[in-house]
């Protein structure tokens, strides 16, 4: 009974041993493998045509219209990318709109495509507003849009919202300076966002600017190069009042018709008062 006993698991021990010795090369063979990954594309799906519509009305009209910019960023490189845009101006016959009509007062909403899975929403640092440059010639592009690095992979549309300046009566091409500055379209603007959009009559800053002079003109006779000086200024108001389209010719002459009117008033009631009771 003993011999058995010791018999058996010495047959199982050496059995198991053999088991290990063979096994290893077979189920633990190493191996290794490659993978090639392309980077994809950056397209810009074409614009479709923007189409403004507005009816005259007699004063100065903001109209507006959206412009979706469908961007394919698998490039999965993460650098970012740049939409420029650039354009000729609106003409009809002899008529021009101004080079400044077009404009993009605030950054354009951004959202992923449909059914495009994941992506990073793109993060522009273009200020705001912007102005199409526009000539009869397209002058050159200048940055709309762009996604700055680390954003902007992946499929999205950024939609901006175009904005038409159409002006009260003659195309403003014609008479609007063409010089662009920061000051010039922080008052473009101004004027767009809380300025009168119809003429007023009569200029209230042009009569402003000369009744200051006639005044320092009167109570300064010793020094009257100070309300000369005033008068210019007066003057210079009234011409950029038309020169920049925020008044009618006959606004400004009123104002300096009323700055006149009150000159004649003081004058009027000095007199009187200079002769007594």
């Amino acid at each position: 009974m003993i011999r058995r006993t010791l018999i058996r698991p010495l047959r199982t021990a050496v059995f198991v041993a053999a088991l290990v010795a063979v096994m290893p090369g077979t189920a633990y063979a190493a191996t290794s493998g490659t993978v090639t990954i392309t980077g994809g594309t950056l397209t810009l799906t074409p614009p479709a045509t923007v189409a403004f519509s507005a009816t005259l009305n007699g004063t100065d009209q903001d109209v507006t219209a959206p412009q979706a910019l469908d961007v394919w960023d698998d490039t999965g490189s993460g650098a970012g990318w740049n939409i420029t845009a650039t354009s000729t101006s609106f003409t009809t016959g002899s008529q021009t709109m101004s080079a400044f009509a077009v404009t993009i007062l605030s950054s354009p909403t951004v959202v992923l495509d449909a059914g495009a899975g994941t992506g990073t929403l793109a993060v522009t640092d273009v200020s705001f507003p912007y102005t199409l440059p526009a000539a009869s010639v397209a002058p050159t592009a200048t940055k709309l849009f762009n996604a700055t690095a680390g954003s902007g992979m992946g499929h999205e549309t950024a939609t901006a919202t175009m904005h038409l300046a159409v002006p009260r009566t003659a195309f403003a091409g014609q008479d609007l300076p063409h010089i662009v500055t920061f000051l010039r379209r922080f008052n473009l603007w101004i004027v767009g966002h809380y300025g009168i959009h119809s003429s007023v009559f009569p200029s209230a800053h042009v009569s402003s600017a000369w009744s200051a002079a006639w005044g320092l003109l009167e109570t300064l006779p010793e020094k009257r190069w100070i309300g000369w000086t005033m008068a210019a200024y007066g003057l210079a108001v009234a011409v950029a009042s038309v020169y920049g389209r925020y008044h009618y010719a006959v606004d400004t002459v009123a104002g300096v018709l009323v700055s006149l009117l009150g000159l004649a008033a003081v004058k009027l009631f000095s007199y009187r008062n200079s002769r007594g009771p």
